[in-house]
């Protein structure tokens, strides 16, 4: 049976490569009829999965920030570059489905906004930085 699978992969890649053109005109044309159909599913998708997540309510762990657009899924021990690029082939979206469905577990995941999650890369490459807290909203 994998074999009978892996043929079927083969095939279907050689066909996609032949008829390239063909599938990047469909694309195109149904983008331009639904332009903003798959940007809103993905942003509902981000909203569910933020929210099994946090368990709560929605907010950065670290500063406590709450803005939708700058919030971002954080990996507790790192590693988020390599699952992201090796088993999502970089299709965000898709994390997101798992993490609703229950296919990716959450337990080493928590939300960051992306001032401290990339403080929290930093410090994890370099060791303890010499910032401060993070505070938003006032003037210092």
């Amino acid at each position: 049976m994998p074999q009978d699978i892996e043929k079927s992969r083969a095939r279907s890649r050689r066909y996609y490569y032949t008829h390239r053109e063909v599938f990047r005109e469909k694309s195109r044309r149904f983008r331009k009829r639904h332009p903003n159909r798959s940007t809103k599913y993905y942003h509902i998708n981000k909203i569910k999965a933020l929210t099994k997540i946090a368990g709560g309510k929605i907010q950065c762990i670290a500063c406590g920030c709450d803005d939708l657009n700058i919030l971002e899924i954080n990996h507790k021990n790192g590693g988020g570059t390599k699952e992201h690029w090796g088993q999502y082939l970089g299709d965000q979206g898709k994390f997101y489905r798992d993490i609703i469905k229950g296919v990716r577990t959450v337990e080493d995941l928590n939300i960051k906004c992306r001032v401290c999650n990339t403080l929290d890369y930093l410090e994890r490459k370099y060791g303890k930085l010499p910032y401060k807290k993070i505070v938003w909203g006032v003037n210092q």
